[in-house]
């Protein structure tokens, strides 16, 4: 306020003195002490601005606030693509042997065994049938006359073995190509010969038995001489009571048999034979 009344009253001056010579100088003279003082225009000059001062210095740190409450949950990226298989790794070493498991539970009992087994068989081999002659005698000396098969110098008997239990009985089958001709003065004739075959079994009979007085009423003959030299394809098959177990002895033996004339023959030849023993269970 005290300003503005000085500003008027400088007016008044200049307005009063301006119009002199004197007040002219005396105007000058006022205006530069008022912008001495800092007034101009009857405002007051803003004071000159001085250097800027050095920054001060760095006050410490305020506590910590209080945390915020965390953002809501991101959306779950996409899987990405399966990458290729690795190399295969060596194969590691063994491992130790693990400890032995229980025992399992026994199982089922098996099916029963077959009631039949073979347990030998004999072949021809390279032996052809050999052609060999056999007096035809009447019954009372051929029951003498029976020769070990194929020959007596080359016996085939074959051994078997009996369990002990079951008991068993054997079944014996032979099977052969046959040719049995006469011969009567050491010729080919027929003069009504027979070749006969047996089976023993330890040297005992076989059933059926092989009874050469019988023959010639009931048959029974192996073959006999039909007059020409064809051969024949002839079976048999015998059979023994119930053996005692251990090792038993099977035989093939031949014989000729008939003939009307002292000095009739036969001759018997067997090929292509097969000798088959087979145990039957009782």
């Amino acid at each position: 306020m005290r300003i503005a009344i000085a500003l008027a009253a400088a007016a008044l001056a200049v307005a009063v003195l301006g119009s002199t010579p004197i007040g002219g100088a005396a105007l000058q003279a006022s205006a530069r002490s008022l912008q001495a003082t800092g007034l101009h225009d009857g405002k007051a000059k803003p004071p000159a601005r001085g250097p800027r001062g050095a920054p001060g210095a760095r006050g410490s740190a305020g506590p910590a606030g209080p945390k915020g409450d965390p953002g809501p949950a991101g959306v779950p990226g996409r899987d990405g693509a399966q990458g290729a298989p690795g190399d295969r790794g060596p194969q590691g070493s063994t491992g130790s042997q693990g400890p032995a498991g229980p025992q399992g539970t026994p199982g089922p009992a098996g099916a029963p065994g077959a009631n039949s087994a073979i347990v030998a068989v004999a072949v021809d081999g390279d032996y052809d049938g050999g052609s060999h002659l056999i007096p035809a005698r009447e019954a009372a000396d051929a029951e003498t006359n029976w020769l070990d098969f194929p020959s007596p110098d080359a016996a085939r008997p074959m051994t078997v073995t009996v369990p002990a239990s079951p008991p068993v009985r054997l079944l014996i089958h032979f099977a052969a190509q046959s040719r049995c001709r006469g011969y009567v003065d050491g010729a080919p004739a027929s003069d009504e010969q027979l070749c006969l075959v047996r089976v023993l079994v330890d040297d005992g009979p076989t059933t059926p038995t092989m009874d050469i007085s019988d023959v010639a009423v009931h048959g029974g003959a192996w073959d006999s001489d039909n007059g020409s030299a064809e051969w024949e394809s002839l079976s048999l098959d015998r059979f023994t009571d119930v053996l005692d177990p251990g090792e038993h002895t099977v035989r093939l033996q031949v014989n000729g048999y008939g003939g009307t004339v002292g000095s009739a023959e036969v001759s018997l030849e067997l090929r292509n034979w097969t000798l088959l023993v087979q145990q039957i269970r009782e």
